[in-house]
C-alpha cells in the first residue's frame, strides 16, 4: 500500500511557497495513478517548486522512477521545479542514485539541505491533504 500525503501553501503564498508531496510505503507500479494524481493536485496551484518527501518510502519499483521523470518534465512545462528529498541510505535515495537519476530529480539528503540550497525558506501556513492505495 502507498499513502500519499500533499501540503499546499495558503492562497496568497501559493506562486512561491513550495507544495509538498510525501510518498510512503511501496512505490510500485500499481501506485503511479494515485502518484501521477497526487502532482496533478500539487500543480493546481501553480507553484515554483514541488517539493517530494520519500523519507518514509520503503522500496522503489523502476516504472514509479520512470514516472518521477515525466512529473519532472510535466513540472518543467508548468514552470516549476521538482525537488526530491530522501534520507542517504534509505531505499529511495539507494534506488535514485543507483539509477543515476539524483541530478535529474534533485536530490537531496534531508528538507533541511534542500530547503537552505535552493533558498526556498520554510513554508508558510500549509493545507494539508492526503491520499492512498
Amino acid at each position: 500500500m502507498t499513502a500519499v500525503d500533499w501540503h499546499v501553501p495558503n492562497a496568497l503564498a501559493r506562486l512561491s511557497a513550495p507544495v509538498f508531496v510525501t510518498l510512503a510505503g511501496v512505490l510500485d507500479e500499481p501506485s503511479i495513478p494515485v502518484i501521477s494524481h497526487a502532482f496533478d493536485n500539487a500543480l493546481r496551484w501553480r507553484p515554483m517548486t514541488v517539493l517530494l518527501k520519500l523519507s518514509d518510502v520503503t522500496a522503489v519499483h523502476s516504472s514509479v522512477l520512470d514516472a518521477l521523470l515525466v512529473i519532472a518534465h510535466r513540472a518543467a512545462l508548468c514552470e516549476a521545479r521538482l525537488v526530491t528529498v530522501a534520507a542517504l541510505g534509505e531505499p529511495a535515495h539507494r534506488a535514485i542514485d543507483d539509477a543515476g537519476l539524483s541530478q535529474r530529480l534533485s536530490l537531496y539528503p534531508t528538507l533541511a539541505v534542500a530547503l537552505e540550497t535552493l533558498a526556498i525558506g520554510a513554508p508558510g501556513s500549509l493545507v494539508h491533504a492526503s491520499e492512498s492505495v
